[in-house]
């Protein structure tokens, strides 16, 4: 979806401002290993470059609300418009690549977990919590992608969070293949709607690139 440039560790700020006008500065990046996110993609006249618009705005506006109130769980935002969004890249394997490493894992579970809830509880929900959407990075789980994301001020943000939740409990069950716990299977079958949803649409994974 997404024409993303890896600049390097070594790149400075005024660099970045040379590739975007009426960019606005959201925090002084130093020295970073960062992400270019554009929205346009192929053709510049595409009528999906308005939807790509509209969605690098909601990522943009996702990522300044976590960098406010919940810090250390998603990439640092550098700076964005109405075209492009620069930000941290984040180092480490996603957790579709090393599936392997987590059946029985409770520690990274407990990790991922608490991170949802440290989420959840500043006053945001992702939407589109897959495997390659989670990151470890320096022996932590971060979470990326948040073009789906709504704050607790939107109508979605109960049930997208009430998603996020089917999603977590599904990775418990059958990635971690950890048992689930009485109110966990309560909360699934209480809410067999979004379950079913998530297993159609986002249980079927694709890895972050």
């Amino acid at each position: 979806m997404w024409e993303s440039t890896a600049y390097g560790s070594n790149t400075s700020k005024t660099e970045f401002n040379q590739t975007a006008s009426s960019s606005k500065l959201l925090s002084d990046s130093g020295q970073l290993s960062v992400i270019l996110k554009t929205c346009q993609w192929g053709d510049p006249k595409s009528p999906f470059n308005n939807l790509r618009r509209l969605a690098l705005g909601r990522e943009s506006e996702a990522l300044i609300w976590m960098e406010k109130n919940t810090s250390e769980i998603a990439p640092k935002p550098i700076y964005f418009d109405d075209q492009q969004l620069v930000m941290e890249r984040l180092s480490g394997p996603d957790f579709f690549s090393d599936q392997k490493n987590l059946a029985d894992n409770r520690k990274v579970w407990e990790r991922l977990n608490n991170a949802v809830n440290r989420m959840h509880e500043g006053g945001l929900a992702h939407g589109e919590l897959r495997l390659g959407n989670l990151i470890f990075h320096n022996d932590e789980v971060r979470l990326v992608d948040f073009a789906t994301a709504c704050t607790k001020n939107s109508s979605f943000y109960k049930p997208v969070r009430w998603l996020d939740r089917m999603a977590i409990l599904w990775m418990k069950a059958h990635i971690f293949q950890l048992p689930l716990d009485s109110d966990e299977l309560s909360l699934q079958d209480n809410h067999k709607v979004l379950h079913q949803w998530f297993l159609k649409y986002i249980a079927c994974d694709i890895p972050y690139a």
